[in-house]
């Protein structure tokens, strides 16, 4: 575990031990596109992220970022899932989806391919053994 603690310095931590400590502030009840990670003691590890397409053709860049879920939601699902640790990473406009298809070629799958993409310094890939 000793990465993760490297790798997420400024994380917000959401679950400790089996038990939800996600703050309780009107942010953390918005909902909107957020990312999570969870992991338990048997090395069980869960990327989570949540987002939605809803037009809102009123923000230029962020026209369909509107629905996901709040803090509190997602880390109920990772404790559903069978975490005992959880942490927040970046969510908002940095929460992009992009599935490898059998063609080798990359899919979005949150929003439309011809939508904005927000350039973002990291990210967390995932790749079957």
């Amino acid at each position: 575990l000793e990465f993760r603690r490297v790798l997420f310095r400024s994380r917000q931590n959401l679950m400790i031990n089996g038990v939800i400590v996600a703050r309780c502030s009107p942010a953390s009840e918005d909902i909107r596109p957020r990312n999570a990670m969870g992991w338990n003691e048997n090395g069980d590890v869960w990327f989570v992220t949540t987002t939605m397409g809803v037009r809102n053709s009123a923000d230029v860049f962020n026209r369909f970022r509107l629905g996901g879920s709040t803090v509190h939601q997602l880390t109920a699902w990772l404790k559903e899932l069978g975490a005992t640790q959880a942490i927040a990473v970046d969510g908002g406009g940095s929460t992009t989806m992009y599935v490898k298809q059998p063609t080798n070629d990359y899919m979005r799958l949150d929003l439309p391919a011809t939508e904005w993409v927000r350039s973002v310094p990291q990210g967390i890939t995932m790749i079957a053994r």
